[in-house]
């Protein structure tokens, strides 16, 4: 039955009853430390990180320096174009291979 459930040790059951019928739900728990995580906020943020890795809008740098000087460029780059129709939007990534110098 467990398998059939997906229940695992330590989950949480929520057992109800309806007329003759025993509904059980599984629940998971999540610790308070890690809630933020699972905020709609933050997971609407992992699917938008997530988009801009499979289509490839990523950059791999050798080390925290690389990728500080790459975004101060950047930023140079977006205060040059404030000048252009508000239509104009960027969205910047960074996924760093390596955070040693």
């Amino acid at each position: 039955m467990s398998k059939l459930l997906h229940i695992e040790e330590g989950d949480v059951l929520e057992m109800e009853t309806r007329g003759n019928q025993l509904i059980v739900r599984v629940k998971k728990l999540i610790p308070k430390e890690e809630a933020w995580f699972w905020t709609e906020r933050w997971q609407a943020g992992e699917r938008e990180a997530q988009a801009d890795i499979d289509a490839g809008r990523v950059h791999t740098f050798e080390n925290v320096d690389d990728a500080i000087e790459y975004l101060h460029a950047r930023a140079d780059e977006v205060e040059a174009e404030k000048e252009l129709p508000a239509s104009r939007q960027y969205n910047i990534r960074l996924r760093t291979g390596s955070n040693t110098g």
